[in-house]
């Protein structure tokens, strides 16, 4: 340290330029350099040159720093004293650690891991394991192998009459470890002779008593309980539990219990009760002892031969003669026709075919039929699978009724349903071998036949399960469009308001196309057949004499009021099949009018015709319509032609098209004209006009 610093100076003092930011390597001289800086730097910087400063400064850093630079090793523990590393020198290596294991100075309660030189915790001396509560005495003992506090490691650290197994005092004892006063040492254990039965008043004398338990009394072996149902009734141990209570007469259920005699019988013991052979002839039925065997089985008809062989025989009077049943006499109508007394009087003979009438008397069979007796009178009676349906027994079962179609499973019982052509009859059930033309059996149910016309079911079109879209009808077996919503209503009842396509002409030269069906109003099926909005304006001269512009028909009239988009079309009304009219207006997406049924004979002219008043009626509806050389001009209101009368309205400019309206109320349908005058009022005579092509109102014709 000196000589560098010597150098430093020296260096200084030749001009260079020094500085306290020095590069100090060495941990004491870092701490030594910084002072000796404070002092240099104030007389060393006046005289810098920095020529000189470039060159030296290098050649000095290399020479310092393999010099400061040597590693700590300690050599003692004194060493080591506020190390972070540990208190305690490891010669081996020169590092301080926590703990050497050959010199533990870990605290109490741990010990040194020697593989890592740590404390952790554990005992490593008994002290470890004392307790303070004796006074530091070591209550436990230190086991140094795993480092726990254990009961015990040596047999002498264990009471009297007590051996160490598994850290542990278990009673045991051995030469070494004697037994306490009053106990002797047998085959390891501290046993009291006096009491203990295997080495009773010595060691391995082991006390046995026959059908007992023995026990052991002041050294001296003796019966200590029997084994059930042995018992030791002459109180000698010798011979421990002599008597048999089970089959001992004279012990019979217990010591001294005698069984007594009983009349006509001798006594024995069995299952420790008293029981009886009776003498032969008689019989203890009762299960009473105490009157002897009172029953004489020859002749007693409740036990004939045996206890409870009672004479109950069938259909007869019974009888009981040398110990066995027999007939007295038969009921009525039955007779003892096996000559067995056992089964009584066994034939019926008012229903036994084999003695129908008398014993022996068989009727006779019939073709498929088993004979049979009513009444005692022989008849028949037919075997499964066959019927007697002709009402002639003397052909028996005449009829398969497996396999015939008229008494299919039952005489009468016809397979023939309707709308089937050909009925089958298998295993006596009625099937169907084929459907008449035009109908199937959709539903799988034989009862009700070919139950659905395929030519015109919708749900079955030509083939069961073939069902027809939405909308459309089932003709000759194939879907096609319905003429109208009437008729897909008719059709699908159940089908609610919406877009469904028709064919009016059915097939002809106007395509099928889609419409709105109201399926609700007035018991439904009303077609859309004409609609107008605010939102679209133009001239027309022919409104419903023709198909035209029909994809607007798919639009639900009270979307269409509310619609900037514009919306006009129409069907040829003309030639659409319908008998009934309706009108109807719409305002702001509901419907806000529609008007009483205007019939189709009731117009005046047709639609489309140049014309002028097409209907009126006490309800003043009003239409309206003609070319413009029906006004003045081409403007103000319709002229009537020749021969009409004179109850149209006035208006504005008409030009050539429909007005809808009242005789007071001009509605504003006009569909046509050339200025902004045209107009629709959102509702019949209510609600503000709207001027076309604004959005908010629309006119609609239903028909059905």
């Amino acid at each position: 340290m000196k000589l560098r610093w010597w150098t430093a100076g020296l260096v200084c003092s030749l001009g260079v330029a020094c500085s306290d930011g020095e590069s100090v390597v060495g941990g004491d001289d870092a701490a030594t350099d910084v002072g000796l800086d404070v002092v240099d730097v104030p007389s060393i910087d006046v005289v810098d040159v920095p020529a000189i400063d470039v060159p030296d400064v290098p050649a000095i850093d290399a020479v310092d720093v393999p010099a400061i630079d040597v590693p700590f090793r300690c050599t003692d523990n004194a060493s080591c004293a506020g190390n972070a590393g540990g208190g305690a020198c490891d010669t081996a290596t020169g590092r301080c650690v926590q703990c050497v294991a050959s010199a533990d100075t870990c605290p109490a309660g741990q010990y040194c891991l020697a593989a890592s030189s740590t404390c952790t915790a554990g005992c490593r001396d008994d002290d470890g394991c004392a307790i303070g509560a004796d006074g530091g005495v070591a209550a436990r003992h230190c086991d140094t192998t795993t480092h726990a506090c254990v009961d015990c490691v040596a047999d002498a650290q264990c009471p009297s009459g007590t051996l160490c197994v598994g850290n542990l005092c278990v009673a045991g004892c051995n030469a070494a470890r004697a037994c306490p006063a009053s106990q002797q040492c047998c085959s390891g254990a501290c046993v009291d002779p006096q009491s203990n039965v295997a080495h009773c008043g010595a060691c391995d004398a082991r006390c046995s008593v026959p059908n007992g338990t023995s026990q052991c009394m002041n050294g001296t072996c003796a019966v200590g309980a029997c084994t059930s149902p042995n018992a030791d009734c002459d109180g000698m141990a010798a011979n421990g539990c002599e008597t048999d209570t089970l089959n001992a007469v004279a012990h019979c259920g217990g010591c001294g219990v005698v069984c007594a005699a009983r009349p006509n019988s001798v006594a024995s013991c069995a299952a420790g009760r008293c029981a009886y052979a009776c003498a032969a002839g008689f019989a203890d039925c009762d299960a009473d002892p105490a009157n002897g065997c009172e029953v004489e089985l020859a002749t007693s008809l409740a036990h004939c031969g045996a206890c409870g062989r009672a004479c109950d025989l069938a259909n007869a009077t019974p009888a009981c003669a040398a110990g066995a049943c027999a007939v007295a006499t038969c009921a009525a109508g039955f007779d003892n026709c096996d000559g067995n007394a056992a089964n009584g009087c066994e034939a019926d003979t008012r229903t036994n075919a084999s003695h129908c009438g008398a014993c022996g008397t068989a009727c006779a069979a019939r073709p498929n039929a088993v004979p049979a007796c009513t009444a005692s009178a022989c008849s028949s009676v037919c075997v499964a699978g066959f019927g007697e349906c002709n009402g002639d027994g003397s052909d028996g079962c005449e009829t398969n009724l497996a396999t015939s179609a008229a008494h299919c499973g039952a005489c009468g019982r016809s397979c023939v349903t309707a709308n089937v052509a050909t009925a089958t009859c298998a295993a006596s059930a009625c099937g169907i071998g084929a459907c008449a033309a035009g109908f199937d059996n959709c539903d799988g149910n034989v009862a009700n036949g070919c139950e659905r016309d395929v030519r015109a079911d919708v749900a079955n079109c030509g083939a069961c399960g073939r069902t027809c879209a939405a909308g459309q009808g089932c003709a000759a077996g194939a879907c096609a469009a319905l003429a109208s919503c009437a008729a897909i209503h008719a059709a699908l009842p159940s089908l609610p308001s919406g877009s469904y396509p028709i064919d009016p002409d059915g097939g002809g030269s106007v395509a099928a196309f889609s419409v709105f069906c109201d399926m609700e109003t007035s018991g439904g099926g009303w077609t859309l057949a004409l609609l107008k909005n605010s939102a679209h304006s133009g001239n027309y001269g022919n409104f419903g004499a023709a198909y035209t512009s029909l994809g607007a028909l798919a639009t639900n009239p009270a979307t269409a009021s509310a619609s900037a988009t514009g919306v006009a079309g129409w069907v040829d009304l003309n030639a659409f099949p319908y008998t009934t009219m309706r009108l109807a207006a719409y305002g702001s997406g509901a419907r806000t009018y529609l008007s009483n049924d205007i019939r189709r004979v009731d117009l005046r002219i047709p639609f489309g015709q140049p014309g002028y008043y097409l209907y009126n009626d006490a309800s003043g509806y009003y239409w309206c319509g003609g070319p413009a050389s029906y006004t003045d001009g081409g403007a103000g209101q319709v002229n009537p032609p020749a021969g009409a009368p004179a109850d149209c309205k006035g208006h504005g400019s008409l030009g050539d098209g429909w007005d809808f309206g009242t005789p007071s109320v001009n509605q504003g349908l006009t569909l046509c004209g050339a200025n902004a005058s045209n107009w629709m009022y959102n509702g019949y005579g209510t609600g503000p006009f709207i001027y076309y092509p604004n959005v908010g109102a629309a006119y609609a014709i239903w028909v059905r």
